[in-house]
């Protein structure tokens, strides 16, 4: 009898120590893959943000040339249009006002969109009207 006590107490503590085991595995994994999915979301965030002053120099030096502001991106010269995503989630876009007032916004995440205004020249997630 004795030791029948001792080997089931024996396995309830071996079982213990496996859910343990299996816990702490799965926890490293969920760890591991929210830092993967993170670091995604930072260079994603800042490759838009990278491309997003490259097109707002272009425009500058675009407005400097011609005396007046492109009417798209496709006036810019010097984008790489091949390697770089014109619609869709990546998509760093460009918005004409009027003739000295132009908008660089790009989609951060789900919720936020990050704009570039021309004439405050800071960015900001606050939707201004349009300028």
């Amino acid at each position: 009898m004795f030791f029948v006590t001792l080997q089931s107490d024996f396995n309830v503590n071996t079982h213990m120590q496996h859910a343990k085991r299996i816990c702490l595995i799965v926890l490293l994994l969920l760890l591991i893959c929210a830092g993967v999915l993170v670091s995604a979301d930072f260079l994603r965030n800042r490759r838009l943000q990278k491309r997003a002053s490259m097109i707002e120099t272009k425009v500058e030096q675009y407005l400097l040339l011609h005396e007046e502001l492109p009417k798209s991106l496709d006036d810019l010269p010097g984008l790489s249009e091949e390697s770089e995503e014109k619609h869709g989630a990546d998509a760093v876009l460009y918005y004409k006002g009027n003739d000295s007032v132009y908008v660089i916004y790009y989609c951060k995440s789900f919720d936020e969109n990050w704009y570039y205004y021309s004439d405050t020249r800071q960015w900001t997630t606050l939707l201004r009207f349009a300028p």
